[in-house]
């Protein structure tokens, strides 16, 4: 049986993924799945509330097959909902989650659609690794030359 070939998306440029879809990032390794829907308590359109509620989309993200990791993003916008993370020098912002709610309605699962922008990070950051007890600052564009020549970056040697 073949395999469907997997999108491939730009940086800094919004794209769509439905539930249960993954794309990649056009030369680059990073590969981005939409999970699931957490949480769905965003007030419907056709009602008035007091709080416009939050809507939690899990997403996965990887660079290899050993190297996944699930983040949430939200789009509730408030010091403890997060609706951009960061994940090995790259910034993912969620732009939106449709089907917007309807009183009347009830979304299926597989029927969300999230709206992406993804865009890399070139400021210099400073990256907590230890060789002992020397903490180092690494600009991204390092990491990701150390990154090109092995999957896990186990220790700084100075």
């Amino acid at each position: 049986m073949l395999r469907a070939q997997m999108q491939a998306v730009r940086l800094n440029r919004p794209f769509s993924l439905r539930a249960g879809q993954e794309v990649t990032l056009r030369g680059e390794r990073l590969r981005i799945k939409f999970e699931a829907v957490e949480e769905d308590s965003r007030c419907p359109a056709n009602v008035t509330c007091v709080w416009a509620g939050n809507a939690a989309v899990r997403l996965a993200f990887s660079t290899s097959h050993r190297d996944r990791k699930s983040l949430t993003l939200n789009t509730g916008k408030s010091a403890t909902l997060v609706g951009e993370r960061q994940y090995r020098g790259y910034k993912v912002r969620l732009l939106g989650l449709s089907p917007y709610p309807q009183s009347d309605q009830k979304i299926g699962a597989r029927d969300y659609v999230v709206t992406l922008l993804v865009s890399k990070e070139r400021a210099a950051q400073t990256i907590g690794l230890l060789s002992g007890t020397t903490h180092r600052e690494l600009h991204v564009a390092d990491i990701d030359r150390l990154e090109q020549h092995t999957n896990r970056l186990r220790h700084f040697e100075p």
